[in-house]
């Protein structure tokens, strides 16, 4: 699990400068799912890898502020 969450954080380190390519509007939505998924990875981390035995999500709190920093930016 360690690999796919490292695989991951590398692959969103390669897509977000390429955000400001897109449409505005799509502009928002990649940065709302890069940030959010990238908190999910932090909560699985947190969890210490083990999404087996429980889900492991981000707060409900942290993925609003996820959507209001992404439409505000």
């Amino acid at each position: 699990m360690t690999l796919q969450v490292d695989r991951a954080r590398d692959l969103y380190r390669l897509a977000v400068p390429a955000i400001p390519l897109l449409q505005r509007d799509a502009q928002r939505c990649a940065t709302a799912c890069a940030m959010g998924y990238s908190r999910i990875l932090d909560a699985i981390e947190a969890a210490d890898y083990d999404t087996f035995s429980q889900r492991v999500s981000a707060s409900r709190l942290t993925l609003l502020a996820v959507a209001w920093n992404s439409w505000r930016n």
